[in-house]
């Protein structure tokens, strides 16, 4: 097997980290691999935004939590699932990842979801490669229409007609997750 399938395999989704930032080359050179990403007609409509500030992190947090609980009605199984979690105290959407990379793309770009989650992907392997940890995580997403949270997003430099596709929280690693079992039986060959 070779080294890139390997990493695919054993990098694991991290939920618990040590408060040890991630330096700043090593965050420059994990961003450039989401930037490497394929996307839609190779039109790069992308825009990544790395948060390490501790406090925009925590203000994004409360604002996303504040969100939450304005999501009673949503239609979406896990906003529901996930109200919650985000009234209790121990919230926290980036699970205290020192830092958290938000991809997002132009919202008139009809492939936005498909190249922000590319791109995210390449962060993740890339992170893994360079010893760190990290998840996906959707909540930036979900909320991003949400006045307080936009205008903070506005305030950090996402663009203002840019939609959040994906988020990751990034991070050297406290606890590793032991592997989950796979479905094997969801694939068809057709010859």
């Amino acid at each position: 097997m070779n080294e890139i399938t390997e990493s695919i395999l054993s990098r694991r989704s991290v939920r618990k980290y040590k408060s040890e930032q991630v330096p700043q080359e090593t965050l420059q050179d994990v961003i450039k691999a989401g930037i490497y990403a394929p996307n839609g007609g190779n039109m790069q409509q992308w825009h990544f935004t790395a948060i390490q500030n501790a406090e925009i992190l925590k203000e994004l947090n409360e604002l996303i939590k504040k969100a939450f609980a304005m999501s009673e009605d949503s239609p979406n199984p896990f906003i529901k699932s996930g109200i919650p979690y985000a009234k209790s105290e121990q919230f926290c959407f980036y699970y205290g990842a020192p830092s958290l990379v938000l991809i997002s793309s132009d919202k008139a770009n009809p492939n936005a979801m498909a190249d922000c989650a590319c791109a995210a992907e390449n962060v993740q392997l890339a992170a893994y490669a360079e010893g760190l940890g990290s998840v996906f995580v959707n909540q930036p997403t979900w909320f991003d229409d949400n006045p307080d949270v936009r205008a903070l997003l506005t305030r950090i430099g996402v663009p203002e007609n840019y939609h959040v596709g994906a988020s990751v929280a990034l991070g050297y690693t406290e606890v590793r997750p032991a592997q989950a079992a796979r479905k094997e039986d969801v694939v068809n060959y057709v010859k």
